[in-house]
């Protein structure tokens, strides 16, 4: 059975050349972007729908096809150039992937690295402390939702108090394990700094505490998000060297919080 795509255009309403005939294709087209994350966006259609033959669908076609198994593949939404005056801003969805991009490279260009932040030194641990999930809850009434998209990952709304957290952990972790070993020829899907910031500030947010821990036990409890997010630090998908990570990808979304907590008071007089 064929997947359906929304029609734009006249000729597509009567254009039988379907990119997606049946759920094969849309495995094939995630293999094929799991392969081979370091090959342009525009090589990869061209490859994968040269097997079609005389049969080639809509180019429109071609590339929702490519950002369904993108968005099914890596959880985030994306298009192939973006309508005129559409701004974008980041945490915004969707993304831009240019057909002369890789998979990869679109990954990391998504969320571009900016100042370093350490958790791990004197002043980094102060900051850790104002971030646990029993302070941002109990003094300032934030509260947590979770995501399917890494460019939300602790996106914050002021009005609302609301930070977004990316719940598909057991994900980022089958990316850092498949690329563990430096030799062996596996290539990063997400960047592994991300991947590491990610479930790292995950845990700044709910640290080993009492009260941290259930709220992050009530939040998978009411379905804002994955079981998997309970599961604490694997040590095995670390390399020697990633133990201690500063935040490249993240630090300014934590900064924004911190300053967050600093600039107003407590929402009551008791908390």
């Amino acid at each position: 059975m064929a997947i359906s795509a929304h029609i734009d255009t006249p000729e597509e309403l009567f254009d039988t050349k379907i990119a997606l005939r049946e759920h094969k294709d849309l495995l094939e087209i995630i293999r094929l972007l799991k392969q081979k994350p370091n090959y342009p966006r525009g090589e990869l259609i061209v490859e994968h729908f040269s097997k079609y033959g005389e049969a080639q669908p809509h180019v429109r076609d071609q590339h929702r096809a490519f950002d369904l198994a993108t968005r099914i593949l890596v959880m985030a939404q994306c298009l192939p150039e973006r309508s005129p005056g559409v701004p974008w801003s980041p945490g915004s969805d969707p993304l831009v992937w240019p057909s002369n991009d890789s998979l990869s490279r679109f990954m990391a260009s998504t969320l571009p690295t900016k100042d370093f932040l350490n958790l791990e030194d004197s002043s980094g641990w102060t900051i850790r402390a104002q971030l646990a999930a029993k302070l941002l809850k109990g003094r300032y009434g934030i509260s947590f939702r979770g995501t399917d998209y890494l460019s939300k990952h602790l996106d914050f709304n002021e009005q609302t108090r609301i930070v977004h957290i990316y719940h598909h952990t057991r994900f980022l972790e089958e990316c850092l394990m498949a690329t563990l070993n430096l030799n062996s020829g596996s290539q990063e899907i997400i960047p592994r700094q991300l991947a590491l910031e990610t479930l790292d500030s995950i845990r700044v947010l709910f640290p080993w505490d009492g009260e941290s821990r259930r709220i992050l036990m009530k939040i998978v409890c009411d379905g804002d998000l994955d079981p998997d997010c309970l599961e604490y630090d694997n040590p095995e998908y670390r390399r020697a060297d990633e133990h201690n990570i500063t935040y490249n990808y993240w630090s300014s979304r934590l900064m924004k919080l911190y300053d967050y907590t600093n600039d107003r008071g407590p929402i009551g007089l008791f908390w």
